[in-house]
């Protein structure tokens, strides 16, 4: 009796202490479960938004087999400078041009790798970018179609690219581009410039014209520009037209180096002597100037002296200068010291846990000290941008530092909400809308107009589920119009706003179009039936990412991602090319939120 009592009064117990256990588990839940419901303030919901971005925390030890971490991480110990910053030799298309138009003009040719380098800035049939492995823009066709036709390496599909830039003529006979849905001067006069290296013209040649002729009685040309623009569609110009065009010149010409720029001075001769004007009086002008350490001016210097058929003299000192300073890997190397690199480069060591690595205190005091009131340039203390200041924040938030100019990058913020609400162009208005709301998630600020931001973005939404012009839809325009709709979308629910689903919305459509743009190699275009690259491939991984899907094929992605990787560690932008400090941060990034989709397969 006694032992059954005691098997009784024990399983009581049992069913007692499950019955609590149960009970707590439940309360537990409930109180869970309504924290979920019960809205959040501003900066909580932020900081909830910034805890759940996988690409602003640490991931030790997660994409090892992918890559060889080690050897990436000793090679950014390496290059990490006694003041803080990461200091990378890596070509871009800027100082590529310069030191290029000086070979050209002295008739030489750079290395085969620099050869290989130039053909790599070719972004199928749409144009060229800044670099090997980024998205194209006409303004860096400008500088990269010229590249090719100086040293004679042919434009794969020639017809093609000459098609599509001739496709952005407007109705009014100016020219917009990838970026802009309408036409502006610089797009109009970059395009017909790439038409004229192309062997090209605008569909419509008297529309140009007239367009740049307005350009120019509206003041928003120079006469050096107004004339080379319209000599490039193969204008007449009549006898008084040139006349009045060289008194101008001579007019704003002081032919003086101590006074001007070369560059001027080229421009003033080379316009006189396309009006067959005598330029021999103005000869003795630059006779005794001497190269410097500087590619712009050389190349003011040597093209002035092609004027006059002399750049004999000068032809050893130059081609040696530009030997100096070209890169063994291809390209040419520049002096600036970038803050995305570094922001990049301290956020890829952070996502592979290996921030300690680094001397992270002396990265965060350099981004400090080279700021400005309103948040961070491009380069140190130059224009504000709103790119470097989201990232170079990101910085400093996950190095636990204090962001010291926030009322400066508010009221930056809040002035530019105004101006992207009006903002016609896809480009201008789909990046800058989402920096700004990666800027309000960072400083965790009340957001404004919301709802009216989210209507511009969906306004660059198309048929095809892609985000971009009217009739291009572009993998970089469907990341930013993805990431604004995500975080506004975020935000508003967990502070318990009503609003309409819109991510939901646009996810079918979106991940579709998306899906498409993956190559059979792995990677993705800038758009459908481009090759692939390292930034949109990125961009394209990063939107379905945060739209809850998965590329048609993850594994495929993966390996055409890890085969970037070069002998000192880092990633390229393409295979032919040498690693890069931003194309690494993108590639480590895609390659945690595709190991992601992966485990969730």
């Amino acid at each position: 009796m006694k032992s059954l009592k005691h098997r009784i009064t024990k399983k009581n117990r049992l069913k007692l202490f499950v019955a609590v256990s149960l009970g707590l588990v439940a309360v537990c839940l409930f109180i869970y479960f309504s924290n979920l419901r019960k809205p959040l303030t501003v900066e909580e919901a932020w900081q909830r938004i910034y805890d759940e971005d996988t690409l602003i925390k640490p991931h030790p030890n997660k994409i090892k087999e992918y890559f060889d971490e080690e050897n990436y991480v000793s090679y950014v110990k390496k290059i990490q400078t006694d003041e803080g910053y990461f200091l990378h030799d890596s070509p871009m298309v800027y100082e590529t041009f310069e030191f290029s138009e000086i070979l050209n003009c002295i008739g030489e040719r750079p290395t085969d790798n620099t050869i290989n380098y130039i053909k790599s800035l070719q972004v199928g049939t749409i144009g060229f970018a800044e670099t090997s492995g980024e998205t194209p823009w006409t303004s860096k066709a400008n500088l990269g179609v010229p590249l090719f036709v100086w040293f004679g390496v042919p434009v794969e599909k020639k017809d093609g690219v000459i098609s599509f830039f001739q496709n952005f003529q407007k109705d009014d006979g100016g020219f917009a581009s990838i970026i802009n849905s309408f036409s502006t001067v610089e797009d109009t006069l970059n395009t017909i410039n790439i038409l004229s290296y192309l062997g090209g013209k605008p569909k419509d040649v008297e529309g140009a014209t007239r367009k740049i002729k307005s350009y120019y009685q509206t003041n928003k040309i120079d006469v050096f520009k107004y004339a080379e623009a319209l000599e490039n569609i193969g204008y007449n110009f009549s006898k008084e037209e040139r006349v009045g065009l060289i008194q101008k010149i001579n007019s704003l010409c002081k032919f003086d180096p101590k006074s001007e720029t070369l560059e001027k001075i080229f421009n003033c001769l080379k316009t006189l002597q396309d009006f067959d004007e005598d330029i021999e009086k103005y000869k003795f002008l630059t006779e005794n100037l001497t190269i410097r350490n500087d590619a712009y001016f050389n190349s003011a210097l040597c093209k002035i002296n092609k004027l006059y058929n002399s750049t004999n003299k000068l032809h050893d000192d130059l081609l040696s200068f530009v030997r100096k300073n070209e890169l063994p890997q291809g390209g040419f190397k520049s002096d600036s010291t970038y803050v995305l690199e570094n922001s990049f480069t301290q956020q890829t060591m952070f996502l592979l846990g290996r921030l300690n690595d680094i001397d992270n205190d002396k990265l965060t005091e350099w981004l400090l000290s080279v700021r400005n009131d309103d948040g961070w340039g491009g380069l140190p203390h130059s224009s504000t941008y709103h790119v470097y200041t989201s990232n170079a924040i990101i910085s400093l938030r996950i190095s636990n530092k204090t962001i010291p100019n926030r009322d400066g990058i508010l009221n930056r913020v809040e002035n530019e909400v105004s101006r992207e609400l009006v903002d016609n162009s896809n480009y201008n208005a789909l990046r800058g809308i989402k920096e700004i709301f990666d800027r309000w998630m960072l400083i965790k600020e009340e957001p404004k107009d919301v709802e009216k931001l989210v209507g511009k973005v969906l306004s660059f939404w198309n048929k095809d589920g892609g985000f971009g012009n009217p009739d291009f839809s572009y993998a970089y325009a469907t990341e930013w119009g993805v990431r604004s709709i995500y975080m506004a979308d975020r935000f508003l629910t967990y502070r318990g706003i009503p609003h309409e689903n819109w991510l939901e919305k646009i996810k079918e459509k979106t991940a579709n179009w998306l899906r498409s743009d993956q190559n059979a190699d792995g990677g993705f275009g800038v758009t459908t039936g481009q090759p692939s690259n390292m930034q949109s491939t990125f961009l394209a991984i990063r939107s379905l990412y945060l739209l809850g899907e998965r590329p048609s094929d993850v594994d495929k992605a993966i390996r055409w991602i890890a085969s970037h990787q070069k002998e000192d560690g880092g990633f390229s932008g393409t295979l032919t090319t040498s690693s890069d400090l931003l194309f690494t941060y993108y590639s480590v990034g895609s390659l945690i939120m595709l190991d992601e989709m992966k485990g969730g397969a």
